[in-house]
This record gives C-alpha cells, sequence and structure tokens, in this order.
C-alpha cells in the first residue's frame, strides 16, 4: 500500500513499483492499466498531487537517476553546488562526465534516452538555485547511512555487468566509497 501526502511518498516495506534495480525486470513498462498503477494514481490524486503515467518506467526512472546520480556523485567528490556545474571548470566537467557514462550505460541496457541527456540535465541544473546540494553531501557531511553505494558505486558494478567504462565512477567511488573492484 502506498500513502502519499505533501511532499512525500510513505510505503510499506516490500512496496515495488518500477522493477529491481537494473536487472531489466519491466513489468510495468507497457502497461498503463496495472492495478498497481492505478492504486499509486488513486492515492496521489487523494493527496492533491497530479500522476503522470509512462509506458516506459525503466527509461524514465534511469532518465531521472541521470541527473540525481551525477549532481550526488560529482558533488560529494568535490564539495560543490548547483551554481560551480553552471559556470566551465572541473565541477561542470565532471558532472558531464558523469552524464555521458550514465549515457553509455542506457544504451548498453538498451534503454536509451530520447532526448540530448547532457543538454536536459544542463537545462535543469541551471534551474537550480546557485547554492543547491545534492542530499548525499548533506548525508555525508552530517556521518552515519548515505546512499553513497547505491548513487555512485552501483553504477560502477553496473558497469562491469554491461561493459561499459566508468572511470569518473570509479574515480569518486574510490574517493567517497573506498569502492576497490
Amino acid at each position: 500500500m502506498i500513502r502519499a501526502s505533501k511532499g512525500e511518498l510513505h510505503y510499506e516495506k516490500g512496496t515495488e513499483l518500477s522493477g529491481d534495480r537494473g536487472r531489466r525486470n519491466r513489468r510495468l513498462d507497457g502497461d498503463v492499466t496495472s492495478p498497481v498503477l492505478k492504486q499509486v494514481e488513486q492515492d496521489l490524486r487523494d493527496s492533491g498531487i497530479t500522476p503522470i503515467f509512462t509506458d516506459q518506467v525503466q527509461r524514465d526512472t534511469l532518465q531521472k537517476f541521470s541527473f540525481v546520480s551525477p549532481m550526488a556523485a560529482a558533488g560529494a567528490y568535490g564539495d560543490w553546488r548547483a551554481g560551480d556545474y553552471k559556470q566551465d571548470g572541473e565541477a561542470r566537467a565532471l558532472f558531464i562526465r558523469c552524464v555521458k557514462e550514465i549515457d553509455a550505460l542506457a544504451c548498453a541496457m538498451g534503454i536509451p534516452f530520447p532526448v540530448d541527456i547532457v543538454k536536459t540535465n544542463m537545462t535543469i541544473m541551471n534551474g537550480l538555485d546557485d547554492e543547491c546540494t545534492a542530499s548525499l553531501q548533506k548525508d555525508l557531511k552530517k556521518g552515519g547511512t548515505t546512499e553513497a553505494d547505491g548513487l555512485i558505486s552501483e553504477v560502477v558494478r553496473m558497469g562491469e555487468r554491461f561493459g561499459v567504462e566508468t572511470p569518473a565512477y570509479r574515480m569518486i567511488a574510490e574517493k567517497i566509497c573506498g569502492f576497490r573492484g
């Protein structure tokens, strides 16, 4: 069961919406009539949120990840803010390298993006407040549990699984996660 309230989604442990972490489970792709999706739609509408359906769950999820992960990874690596990515320099170059590695991974997985993902993600970045940072950066500064493994190291593992070189992610994973793959 999924419950939504203003700004938050709550779900019972074990609720699965979009597959199994990149293992090509596409059981919801193309099926916008799924009872699970209909329940999610109703829960969102009941909470005042307008849902947008897609028949390409994995592609659209990976496309979102292609922004979130590079921002978190590069931000963790250099302690950069959104404003740093908006100008030429090391931050922007690393962010773009990470986006391109996700793009190559998407193609290798058979889930190519329908847009120029670098241009799309830079448009999103340019719309953010210059002081914006990824939640991973905040979590790293606080100490304790982070999503670094899923946002950074998992990209390296997926690259290995799908035969895609991920040198930028590997460099970041070694520094942030102590990754040795």
